[in-house]
């Protein structure tokens, strides 16, 4: 989610890594709150808390869930949280799938720095179907400012069979020209989280409508439903 595509403007990347390097750790979901990156639609807050796509805000001692899109196992999972208070907080975090759910208690950020932030890795084993994080248990009030999670994809995920998948966008007036090198789905929302549009996608050129002005956000998945990666364009 680190580029911005300007109009009229092709953009060619990686959306998973290469056989030989399956076992490396890759990013899962990456938002910047610095970029307008979260997906305020993905985000379920209690307790008065609220989501925007420059912060996520959690209430002390209530719940922030984040749903993710995902049909991958991965082991050696790891997040890394940035946060806008200034002082250590302390929270509960964790991490679900269908089959598994990982917990660690009492996480206490680094204050020291420039930057508020915890890394916390679950060092799991046992591959996790990520669907869901969930923060919970704060000390204080605390602003999420920037999410990272990372794993290890499992040896029996279907994103063995891929190899170096690669797309373009080139970004017209009024709609998308997408060149893929396999078969999936577009999904388009806006910078509000709401779904704007939802496309099937074939191998070679497609021409896609796309009218909205400003920021959105792009969620390719291919055909096994696999997250490939999550994309943002600028009108």
């Amino acid at each position: 989610m680190k580029q911005i595509l300007q109009n009229v403007a092709a953009v060619c990347f990686a959306a998973i890594l290469p056989l030989g390097a399956i076992n490396a750790q890759t990013t899962i979901l990456e938002q910047d709150g610095a970029n307008n990156e979260f997906v305020v639609a993905d985000w379920t807050i209690s307790g008065g808390g609220f989501a925007n796509t420059n912060q996520v805000n959690v209430l002390a001692s209530n719940d922030a869930i984040l749903s993710i899109s995902n049909t991958t196992a991965y082991t050696n999972l790891e997040v890394e949280l940035h946060f806008s208070q200034s002082t250590t907080l302390s929270f509960d975090l964790d991490l679900n799938g269908p089959n598994n759910n990982l917990t660690i208690a009492n996480n206490i950020s680094d204050a020291t720095g420039g930057t508020n932030q915890k890394i916390v890795s679950f060092n799991n084993s046992n591959a996790v179907t990520l669907n869901e994080m969930r923060i919970y248990g704060s000390s204080m009030n605390a602003g999420i400012t920037y999410l990272k999670i990372t794993g290890t994809p499992d040896n029996t995920s279907a994103i063995v069979d891929e190899t170096n998948e690669q797309f373009n966008i080139v970004v017209n007036e009024n709609q998308l020209n997408i060149v893929a090198q396999t078969n999936g789905t577009i999904r388009i929302f806006n910078n509000i989280g709401q779904l704007q549009g939802e496309f099937n996608i074939v191998t070679g050129e497609n021409d896609i409508p796309h009218t909205t002005q400003g920021v959105s956000f792009l969620v390719f998945t291919n055909a096994s439903n696999n997250l490939i990666s999550r994309k943002k364009i600028l009108k």
